[in-house]
């Protein structure tokens, strides 16, 4: 997590240091963190596709609500 925190300082346009870092929330159960990382990643490079799909899986884990459902069919889409 350091080593992620101190890339994204040093290249705050790389997408990818924000779907690792967002991933590693993921795997914490952190998922506002990893949406909000996720999110970066996505504004920074819209048309990746694993970006939108780790969304989704973030979506899924969050409390079994249809609006979170309904949430994440939106990203795999």
């Amino acid at each position: 997590m350091n080593d992620l925190n101190k890339a994204i300082e040093l290249n705050y346009r790389d997408p990818i240091f924000y779907f690792n870092r967002g991933n590693v929330f993921y795997q914490k159960k952190e998922f506002e963190k990893a949406h909000n990382d996720y999110d970066r990643a996505i504004e920074i490079e819209p048309n990746n596709p694993w970006f939108w799909h780790s969304k989704g899986l973030a979506f899924e884990c969050v409390e079994d609500s249809k609006e979170n459902i309904s949430e994440a069919i939106k990203m795999f889409k």
